[in-house]
């Protein structure tokens, strides 16, 4: 605890003529006394790197934390791990895991149990009036504007089952939504159904080709 840089910070320096780093090392194991090698298990967590703050009565709110486990059944020189990314919302002091990395090297958004490389899940359900969205991803360049590519699942009708929705890719200015596809524009997921649709429309709305 200090009162400025040099009493408050942490530096690790190496001096060698070679590509070596300094290291910061968590190390878990299930022993009960010191230099036990007594394996862990999966789940297991093997460290943590916690972000607090004060908040005028204790230094106990956590803010965000990075967490590694065991992801996976452990063995002689097998080791399968992941992080864990959490985050702690505006008027909580509970942090929520907001992304994680498997020891498969999937990344997931949103979910605890990503399928693929990289898996964005919007936890919240979409509403049942039409024109309603539920906002997934977005990709975002500088053209002169804001030029972004959106992905979410959008209302078409009101409603309450996935048959009056779509799954919309849709270029965006700034805040003007432009041209857009949509995949799944109706009822009926098996062969020859609507619910297998595409349709093209416009940043108005129009739809240009069915």
């Amino acid at each position: 605890e200090g009162t400025d840089v040099s009493t408050s910070s942490m530096s690790l320096t190496r001096n060698s003529a070679n590509g070596g780093s300094p290291s910061f090392i968590f190390n878990k194991t299930r022993g009960t006394g010191i230099g036990s090698d007594t394996i862990v298990n999966n789940g297991d967590t093997l460290g943590i790197i916690q972000f607090v703050g004060n908040d005028g009565q204790n230094s106990d709110n956590v803010a965000a934390w990075i967490v590694g486990k065991v992801d996976g059944t452990p063995g002689v020189d097998d080791m399968p791990g992941r992080l864990e990314f959490y985050t702690t919302a505006d008027g909580s002091n509970t942090t929520t895991e907001r992304m994680r990395i498997t020891s498969a090297g999937l990344v997931g958004i949103g979910t605890v149990s990503p399928a693929v490389r990289l898996n964005v899940f919007n936890p919240t359900t979409l509403g049942g009036t039409a024109g309603n969205r539920q906002d997934i991803a977005r990709f975002e360049g500088h053209v002169a504007n804001d030029g972004m590519l959106e992905f979410a699942n959008v209302r078409l009708a009101s409603g309450a089952d996935w048959q009056t929705t779509t799954f919309r890719i849709q270029r965006r200015i700034d805040s003007t939504r432009m041209g857009y596809i949509d995949f799944g524009t109706g009822s009926g997921s098996g062969a020859g159904g609507a619910g297998r649709d595409i349709q093209f429309g416009s940043g108005e709305g129009r739809i240009m080709l069915q």
